[in-house]
């Protein structure tokens, strides 16, 4: 039985090990040594250099102002769907979180055809004012701005409204008995008791903006406008600078410590809602009645939606259907060409679409079945260091794609032991999972803990094995959990771009890639017909799961 437990041991701590700790100990080391030597200069150099510290300044200042947009709008939307008599609000309710189910890099590519300098928009504003040149700019920091924080205030909106949802009303309410109106009641009831929420969502908005490649890259690269994931992006590439990877690496470090600090930052928040007036459950929370502002309220979301949502979709979908780029969206002028081309005369699309099928059904099965035999293992069994196996799978959340992408290349640029994965489809699978192991551990474990141990103690008392306790019992008990981690994998696997960017190879290109390529390559009629491909397969896929789950997989 020892042999057994033992041999156990080691096949989770070498799972452990090929999947995070090697990786990221490669990282740290190549990161502070040169030829083989401990040494600073490598974090020196990056902190020397001005453009380096012009890109962290853009970084921090991105982040800090994607923040305050995607928190006011968030908390704004939550509190009118959520607190008010607002009108349609389930159809709100659903459709307010599609920004976030679109990849970022679709979104910046979206909002190119809207703010371009040949953009719809521009062209409606430059003809409407009589303009010569085109009134916005899409390209630099506040383009990044804009659509970086389109993007995040689902994360927001999700969070807080599951909060408000949770709010005793009891204290609300006695202050309205009291007198109190509407304003003052939001102002010193609702807003103090919501700003732990608000507080967390606010950091995981932050971290998120820091981590962010797609849309720096896309809407700042051509502008030269550079944050600390495109440098990184950048300086792996320059295979002629001396000691790159190691200067990668180092400033790889500046955006651990800011993701470290935002998790911090992000448990002091959450760890203050104890004292918040905060139920376990949905409470029959009090309606605002909007009064004379229902109205003006509806129009209000009504107008978000068609301007930040369905607008840069729509003009996805004009574009894919015209003929040539620059010509006016009439019939004569329409077609189904570009998809013809992009789906049966470009190679590279279906061999992208092929490599990223087989990476989003083979990538969330291993996380799953991995994450079951982990959370099983830290609740039933004694191993010894049970307890890190959570901290280790959950590290790379505070890590950017960018610099997870990064430790694989110095981890399998060598054969490890006479194997080589570096330049094939492996390097990019381990990846994956290293990077969404996140997701089916917290579901499965969630999963688990509301199971009573004493079900399989009693099923091992019975003469059952543990095996046998653990297939007839447990499994059947964790499936809605296994199934929400699959799924959760799944979405964000098959549209991957910050990975695959710096690991893919001739041949191993993904549908991320591929889209990002074309859109460099400046073939915007193409790229716009594989996009809303994507656009469609995601939100009918996400539309699909919520109702065969009766919304148990669903972000809200």
């Amino acid at each position: 039985m020892s042999v057994k437990r033992s041999l156990f041991s080691f096949v989770i701590f070498f799972v452990l090990a090929v999947l995070f700790i090697y990786p990221f100990s490669k990282l740290f080391i190549i990161g502070f040594a040169r030829e083989g030597s401990p040494t600073f200069k490598n974090l020196s150099e990056i902190l020397a250099k001005t453009t380096n510290l012009i890109a962290l300044w853009h970084t921090v200042f991105v982040a800090f102002f994607v923040t305050i947009l995607a928190v006011t709008a968030g908390v704004i939307l939550s509190w009118l769907v959520t607190r008010t008599n607002l009108y349609f609000k389930d159809f709100f309710r659903i459709v307010l979180v599609v920004p976030y189910l679109i990849p970022p890099f679709i979104s910046a590519f979206a909002w190119m055809q809207l703010l371009s300098p040949v953009g719809y928009l521009n062209k409606i504003l430059m003809a409407l004012l009589s303009l010569e040149e085109p009134p916005i700019e899409i390209y630099g920091k506040y383009g990044i701005i804009v659509v970086s924080a389109i993007y995040t205030y689902p994360l927001v909106y999700i969070s807080i409204t599951k909060a408000f949802e949770r709010i005793d009303p009891t204290f609300e309410e006695a202050a309205q008995i009291s007198g109190a109106g509407k304003l003052r009641v939001i102002k010193d009831i609702t807003l103090p008791v919501m700003l732990p929420a608000v507080g967390g969502a606010a950091v995981i908005v932050f971290v998120t903006s820091t981590s962010m490649f797609g849309i720096p890259a896309i809407l700042g690269i051509p502008k030269g406008y550079l944050v600390l994931t495109t440098k990184i992006f950048i300086y792996i590439g320059s295979y002629g600078t001396k000691y790159n990877f190691n200067l990668a690496s180092a400033m790889s470090m500046l955006l651990i410590s800011i993701g470290v600090l935002g998790l911090f930052l992000q448990n002091f928040a959450t760890r203050k809602e104890k004292f918040a007036v905060i139920t376990g459950k949905a409470a029959g929370f009090s309606v605002i009645d909007l009064g004379g502002l229902r109205v003006p309220a509806t129009i209000f979301v009504i107008l978000f939606v068609l301007l930040i949502i369905a607008a840069p979709i729509a003009a996805v979908i004009i574009t894919a259907l015209t003929k040539a780029l620059g010509l006016a969206p009439k019939l004569a002028n329409l077609t189904f060409g570009n998809f013809k081309y992009v789906l049966f005369s470009v190679p590279v699309v279906w061999r992208a679409i092929r490599n990223s099928f087989v990476l989003a059904v083979t990538v969330p099965t291993i996380t799953v079945l991995l994450s079951v035999i982990f959370a099983y293992t830290a609740r039933y069994t004694e191993m010894k260091g049970r307890q890190f196996v959570d901290y280790i799978v959950s590290a790379p959340y505070a890590i950017p794609g960018t610099v997870i992408g990064l430790s694989m290349i110095l981890a399998w640029i060598k054969p490890v032991l006479g194997v080589s994965i570096y330049n094939t489809i492996w390097i990019i699978m381990i990846a994956y999972i290293a990077r969404f192991m996140i997701f089916p551990m917290r579901t499965v474990t969630a999963s688990l803990k509301q199971i009573d141990s004493s079900l399989a103690e009693a099923a091992q008392i019975s003469g059952a094995s543990k095996k046998k306790a653990a297939m007839d019992i447990i499994i059947p008990l964790i499936k809605p959990g296994i199934y929400s981690g699959w799924f959760l994998v799944f979405m964000p696997a098959l549209t991957e771009l910050t990975l695959s960017i710096l690991l893919y190879s001739a041949g191993r290109e993904t549908i991320g890639v591929t889209v990002y390529n074309m859109t460099q390559e400046g073939l915007v009629l193409e790229t716009s017909a594989i996009a809303l491909i994507i656009i469609v397969v995601v939100l009918s896929l996400n539309l699909i799961v919520r109702r065969a789950s009766k919304q148990r997989i669903s972000p809200v």
